[in-house]
């Protein structure tokens, strides 16, 4: 093969081994790179992942849609979160503090000191979701729809009073309403 290679035939040779690569199948499907992008450390084929980003760009852009696509559904969709009671969030036992099943909100009723029936509550937005959540309004309803607060997240909170605990029912629902989206 000599040494004196035409731009053209240089072009020839990378477009056929292009060809070549993009025929061959992926190595890892969407569902082992979403589990991936879910828990990148706890991953079994996670080395071999790693190097097969290295190697083939279509995985890296595979990966990449995967996370945008991950992103939207965080800001339109996954805002949604319900909290349930445990033995220690019960009404009438002072501050009650309840994490949601997908711990993106911790919410705290606290009773007013001077009168108790009258009460503050704060939506705290967990750390991994501030950023994402920043500005925008959520509303937390127990589980018979009353909206207890619906406020923007200004630092990572929203906090509203209440008018009264009584009849409070200690499940929740945390929407997050992105802007643009209807409430």
């Amino acid at each position: 093969m000599s040494q004196d290679r035409t731009l053209r035939e240089a072009i020839e040779t990378w477009m056929a081994q292009r060809h070549e690569r993009n025929a061959t199948a992926l190595p890892f499907g969407p569902a082992d790179l979403y589990e991936f992008l879910l828990h990148p450390a706890a991953h079994p084929r996670r080395a071999e992942i790693v190097q097969a980003l290295g190697e083939d760009p279509r995985l890296g852009a595979m990966l990449n849609e995967l996370a945008a696509s991950q992103r939207e559904a965080a800001l339109r969709l996954a805002g949604w979160d319900i909290a349930l009671p445990k033995a220690a969030a019960v009404a009438g036992e002072g501050t009650g503090r309840i994490t949601t099943e997908g711990g993106k909100y911790t919410i705290e009723i606290r009773p007013r000191l001077d009168q108790v029936d009258r009460g503050l509550v704060v939506v705290r937005v967990a750390a991994a979701f501030r950023d994402q959540l920043e500005g925008e309004t959520l509303v937390v309803q127990d589980s018979r729809g009353q909206v207890l607060v619906r406020g923007r997240v200004v630092d990572g909170e929203v906090s509203g009073e209440l008018e009264s605990l009584e009849g409070i029912d200690y499940g929740f629902v945390v929407r997050a309403v992105v802007s643009g989206a209807s409430p």
